[in-house]
């Protein structure tokens, strides 16, 4: 897939989401998949792209794929209308996310603290979790 190469505007989003969100069955629009970078940097933008999108129509769900690297950013999205929250991570313990992740400018407890104001705010809060064979499947990873 070609990435784009520039950020859009509001007035961009809403062009490409709101039809999206208006007209198709079971319609999902979604901030961030995980190769264009960290949404959260963008969240102004996210926070009003997400406000407009609520005003014109409450169709569809809006998420954000993220670091979880702001949590009082995401409470601010999840105030103006985001429907769900998928956080990346590769372990529970904060010695293995730091190893693989290497966070720079946030950490692990910002990490947690975004999912936790996600279900503080009843949104649909999931994990993506980085599987690797050996090390995420040993018990204490499991249980964790």
């Amino acid at each position: 897939m070609e990435r784009i190469r520039f950020v859009p505007t509001v007035d961009e989003v809403l062009g490409v989401a709101l039809p999206h969100l208006k007209e198709a069955e079971d319609p999902i629009v979604s901030f961030g998949q995980g190769c264009e970078g960290e949404p959260l940097m963008q969240w102004q933008l996210l926070e009003r792209s997400i406000r407009e999108l609520r005003e014109r129509t409450d169709r569809g769900t809006i998420n954000l794929n993220t670091n979880g690297s702001f949590p009082g950013k995401v409470a601010t999205l999840c105030d103006v209308g985001l429907d769900s929250l998928r956080v990346t991570l590769n372990s529970p313990h904060r010695k293995y996310y730091n190893r693989y992740h290497k966070p720079k400018g946030y950490t692990f407890g910002k990490v947690v603290g975004s999912l936790t104001k996600a279900k503080e705010k009843e949104i649909y809060t999931s994990i993506n979790l980085l599987v690797f064979p050996g090390f995420t499947d040993r018990e204490n990873e499991v249980e964790d």
